[in-house]
């Protein structure tokens, strides 16, 4: 089984404009009424009664993801590219849980190491895409809410290596396979960099790079 030795070659940026992380992988700022599931953030060290641990209560080490403060029906978008430019294709699934959360994964293959990975972007208002869908870097996959086991509007995603069936690669790591993509080998990430903004800058160099290349063949 390959679990990752190879070093991946793909670029993540944050997924929407919004700016502000709420949580990050591995934090512990949440609690759960278990009787009602209503879902609220610490004020404190511990949980007011009868609130308990969030994750705790699902069964996680703590946060398998990342929360970005996000208002209403805003848009959310693959952010995925190959590590030093190039776009990348994802095959789309929704999903539904039982609190009623909304969510896309995107499931993809780096083309540089051919590794196999799956973004879950979740607790949204709505999903722009069909099941099978092709989803290439910087489409709008859906539009942020607060569905599910939330306490306010935020977007929610995660990164999980898989294998080439798909299944997850890290199913036992405490964190339903997801991995801390700030520490995950080979994986860039630039948590201040909006996706929308790296590709416009990749398409502009790239038409730059094009018109260095004609310069270049008239000069011959």
């Amino acid at each position: 089984m390959d679990c990752g030795i190879r070093k991946a070659m793909i670029s993540l940026s944050r997924p929407i404009k919004s700016n502000k992380l709420n949580q990050a992988f591995g934090a512990n700022q949440s609690c759960i009424d278990p009787s009602t599931r209503k879902v609220v953030t610490k004020t404190g060290l511990n949980c007011p009664i009868p609130y308990m641990d969030f994750y705790l209560f699902i069964g996680l080490k703590g946060h398998n993801g990342e929360d970005w403060r996000a208002w209403r029906g805003e848009p959310v978008y693959f952010n995925t590219i190959v590590a030093g430019g190039g776009l990348i294709e994802g095959t789309a699934k929704n999903e539904i849980d039982k609190d009623g959360g909304k969510g896309v994964d995107i499931a993809f293959k780096d083309p540089v190491t051919q590794r196999n990975f799956k973004i879950r972007y979740w607790h949204l208002q709505n999903s722009a895409v069909y099941d099978g869908q092709i989803i290439r870097s910087g489409d709008i996959i859906g539009y942020a809410d607060s569905t599910g086991a939330s306490s306010g509007d935020h977007l929610h995603w995660s990164l999980k290596p898989t294998l080439p069936d798909g299944s997850n690669a890290y199913p036992d790591n405490g964190y339903t396979g997801a991995v801390d993509i700030r520490n995950f080998d080979g994986v860039k990430y630039y948590p201040d960099d909006f996706i929308l903004t790296v590709l416009n800058l990749y398409q502009q160099l790239t038409i730059l790079q094009q018109i260095l290349k004609l310069l270049s063949m008239f000069k011959k």
